[in-house]
């Protein structure tokens, strides 16, 4: 994946504050997008969509994960170029790797994970989207 670009849509989803609460709830989602970034690169599947779409997808599946309110920002659809609903296969996609994760043979990404090095994101409860037409 382009880091430098996964970078730009993380700051573009305003995820990045001095804040101490919100600090934390950042370097969370840096990592939830880390451990899911690491779930599409030894998938060969996820090569059917361009890097920029699976970064957007990441960082949305990740904020869903972790609850935030807004997980798809104007701000970040912006600088993305892409609209929630062209956002979502993808998403979905991801979603349906952390659920094979435990069990496959993503189950290495999926302990490494689930140490409390990496922060344990790995082990949060796997998000459900939206359907097309609930949008």
């Amino acid at each position: 994946m382009d880091l430098g670009l996964y970078r730009w849509y993380v700051r573009a989803s305003r995820c990045q504050n001095s804040h101490h609460e919100l600090a934390t709830v950042c370097l969370q989602v840096n990592q939830m997008c880390e451990y899911l970034s690491e779930l599409c690169l030894v998938d060969v599947t996820t090569s059917k969509h361009s890097l920029s779409l699976l970064s957007a997808a990441v960082l949305h599946v990740a904020l869903t994960a972790l609850g935030r309110a807004d997980s798809y920002p104007r701000t970040l659809a912006r600088h993305a170029r892409y609209k929630l609903e062209e956002v979502l296969p993808a998403a979905r996609h991801i979603v349906s790797l952390m659920r094979k994760a435990p069990e496959s043979s993503l189950r290495a990404v999926y302990k490494k994970h689930c140490s409390s090095k990496f922060g344990e994101v790995a082990k949060v409860e796997v998000p459900v989207l939206p359907e097309a037409a609930e949008l």
